[in-house]
């Protein structure tokens, strides 16, 4: 803690919220939040009083919490959730989203259950099993009926989520309290992976998406999307791509909104897709918050 992770300070979540950010995804670990498979969740002075503090300062400010575990799948005690793994089960992941559920149940907490299903037994139907299971434990072993965003294989990526099946995967997917949204990922760097800053697609990636979820009556939430800063030379160009994308989420009703990847104090200076500025008092804005900042509420 302090060295190679760090939670959200009150100084920044103040400078979120003076700048009209109203919702923030705060990415957490498995492993941090309950130190044992089935054990109980982290006790006091350890992350999950870390995360209390962010939740509560945020919340008392007014906005809404994404609580993203961040584990693309799986956990270090043992691999990728499954039902036929002994050690990540599905019944494991279960327990850890019921804990969290009866302890954020009904706060301005949202609940993005895995982010980026990836990897070893994460294929299609998989992860639209484990992810069920959890959203009907949630609301039978809960009282929480707080927003649930779900994810899918292959990074949550919005371009593959018709073409490679999640769509097929998920047509039944059901919430007994219907309020749920599926939550892609689209980058708009050459092949979508959100490693370069070089910006190539900005809405084409997400009509597949859009028409299966409007059709369907789904909702959906951006979930991460990031382009480079055009105020650095050779990214000019990512204002008007960032634009496109935000415009085209903003007008077309299937979509919720979005978070864009990027937020914190730790990220250097350097970071292609850093959000915030380089202190919270007197330094100028990225160009990454300037092209979002006009579709911030009024």
């Amino acid at each position: 803690m302090g060295t190679n992770y760090a939670y959200p300070s009150q100084t920044e979540m103040n400078w979120y919220w003076a700048n009209k950010l109203r919702i923030m995804r705060v990415p957490v670990k498995w492993e941090r939040l309950q130190l044992e498979l089935f054990g109980p969740l982290a006790g006091a002075n350890d992350d999950m009083t870390r995360l209390d503090n962010v939740i509560n300062h945020f919340e008392k400010l007014g906005g809404t919490v994404i609580l993203d575990v961040h584990n693309y799948g799986g956990n270090k005690a043992g691999g990728k959730i499954a039902f036929d793994n002994p050690i990540v089960s599905t019944a494991a992941f279960v327990d850890l989203w019921v804990k969290l559920a009866a302890r954020y149940a009904n706060r301005a907490v949202w609940f993005d259950l895995m982010n980026e299903p990836e990897g070893d037994r994460q294929g299609a139907i998989r992860v639209a099993a484990y992810m069920q299971c959890v959203v009907n434990a949630i609301r039978a072993r809960t009282d929480a009926l707080n927003m649930i965003l779900v994810e899918g294989q292959r990074y949550s990526s919005a371009q593959f989520w018709v073409r490679e099946g999640q769509a097929a995967a998920l047509e039944t997917f059901y919430d007994p309290a219907d309020n749920f949204c599926f939550s892609p990922h689209s980058y708009v760097d050459g092949d979508a992976s959100g490693t370069s800053a070089v910006c190539v697609s900005g809405s084409a990636r997400l009509t597949a998406i859009t028409k299966w979820a409007a059709e369907r009556g789904f909702k959906l939430w951006l979930g991460e999307i990031a382009g480079g800063d055009h105020l650095i030379p050779l990214q000019e160009n990512c204002l008007g791509i960032m634009t496109q994308a935000y415009t085209y989420i903003r007008d077309q009703s299937p979509w919720l909104g979005v978070s864009v990847w990027g937020g914190g104090r730790r990220w250097p200076l350097k970071y292609e897709f850093r959000f915030d500025p380089a202190n919270y008092v007197d330094a100028p804005n990225t160009g990454c918050f300037k092209a979002v900042q006009p579709f911030l509420p009024a």
